[in-house]
């Protein structure tokens, strides 16, 4: 702080620094970074991956640069310390920004949440379209692979993800690397999964090889999905894995897969007042 004379003493006055300014809470992130690219504007946008290493609990990330216009494109990681329900990191459109996509550019995965069990990140996703992701090195989740975080979906689009075994669009609490329970929660609601393609789960794979995942979809679609195995649409709880799959008020169509074209057993029988137009499994009709 500045230091100052004193009076008749003599004496030094010395005053105390300021406290460290906050980040803001709203930080702005487009394809190319625009101005000062602080992420303080529209105008000084910084990139995603600049935004993701900023942010604090509880912040907003809005993206700026509209999908018709380019796309973000990139591998990220959300890691952020000290995430909880109430003070997530949310990814959204900013004002007038008309689906911005992440766009994984076949590279690895869109979208890594990481946490370990019990604990792990608090991501909400709005408005989004997700696509060319490409996982071959985890294999698991092209689009997002949510390794024990909790992720709350609305509104976004998965297109033409894939893995090179679970998980084409989202890969969900797997235990993959056997480290004990590895647990994960994804709630989807409003969104839509198409051309997504795996081994294992084409759209969504689920608390696998021991792993602990929950999913809840509600007024959604899988369509158009492909897996070479188990679960076109969705594949849940193989390999001794755990938890739960909900579907509500959604429609599952055209998925394929070798066995089980719209979904395995674990996830069908969780489906309440969904459509289930038709899906194809080489192995078996189903309806």
């Amino acid at each position: 702080g500045r230091t100052d004379r004193g009076g008749a003493g003599g004496g030094w006055i010395v005053a105390a620094a300021g406290p460290v300014a906050a980040q803001p809470l709203v930080l702005y992130a487009a394809a190319a970074v625009t101005g000062t690219g602080d992420c303080s504007s529209p105008a000084n946008a910084c990139t995603l991956s600049t935004a993701l290493s900023d942010v604090q609990p509880g912040g907003v990330i809005e993206l700026v640069t509209p999908g018709p216009t380019a796309h973000y494109l990139g591998n990220w990681t959300i890691d952020v310390f000290d995430l909880t329900a109430s003070t997530p990191v949310t990814i959204e459109p900013a004002a007038g920004v008309a689906d911005p996509t992440l766009d994984g550019n076949g590279s690895g995965p869109v979208l890594t949440v990481d946490g370990g069990s019990p604990y792990g990140e608090w991501v909400n996703l709005t408005g989004l379209t997700i696509t060319g992701g490409n996982n071959v090195s985890t294999k698991t989740g092209g689009g997002l692979d949510n390794a024990g975080g909790t992720v709350t979906i609305t509104d976004c689009t998965f297109a033409g993800n894939s893995a090179s075994f679970e998980g084409g669009a989202i890969d969900n609490g797997d235990n993959r690397f056997g480290c004990g329970t590895v647990f994960g929660s994804v709630t989807v609601t409003g969104s839509a999964f198409t051309g997504n393609t795996a081994d294992v789960g084409g759209a969504i794979d689920n608390g696998q090889e021991g792993g602990g995942g929950t999913v809840t979809v509600t007024a959604s679609t899988l369509a158009d999905n492909t897996a070479s195995l188990d679960g076109g649409g969705i594949d849940s709880a193989d390999g001794d894995g755990g938890r739960t799959v909900t579907m509500t008020a959604s429609t599952i169509t055209g998925n394929s897969a070798s066995d089980g074209g719209r979904s395995t057993t674990a996830a069908r029988k969780a489906a309440a007042q969904c459509w289930w137009r038709p899906n194809f499994s080489t192995a078996r009709a189903t309806r």
